[in-house]
């Protein structure tokens, strides 16, 4: 991931763009963590950038199409309840994006930092 200067010279980091989609999410304006971005990405001008981001998000997903999915993947226990929606279970699933996109923030500002 990379830095741009927009014509008003603020520079974008990835980290600007997560954030932002860690509200929307957060917020309820979002549900799914590459919409989030996606929408992010348009309202910061980095549509390129929030590709990558969501990219990234494919990549760490695998095989998964969704992060439900991934969720009774990564723990069974998931799979033994009614099929996992966002649709149903947003509400329950909002922490656990949450805690995805921090985790991303937290790996962008590192590399940020360097």
């Amino acid at each position: 991931m990379n830095n741009k200067v927009t014509p008003n010279s603020k520079v974008v980091k990835d980290s600007d763009i997560l954030r932002l989609a860690h509200k929307l999410i957060k917020g309820k304006e979002e549900d799914r963590i590459c919409h989030a971005i996606g929408r992010a990405g348009h309202a910061l001008t980095e549509c390129h950038k929030a590709d990558q981001l969501k990219n990234w998000v494919c990549r760490m997903l695998g095989r998964y199409a969704f992060y439900e999915d991934w969720l009774i993947g990564h723990h069974p226990q998931f799979a033994k309840k009614k099929r996992i929606t966002t649709y149903v279970h947003r509400d329950r699933l909002r922490p656990g994006r949450l805690a995805w996109l921090d985790w991303m923030i937290a790996e962008c500002e590192a590399k940020e930092s360097k």
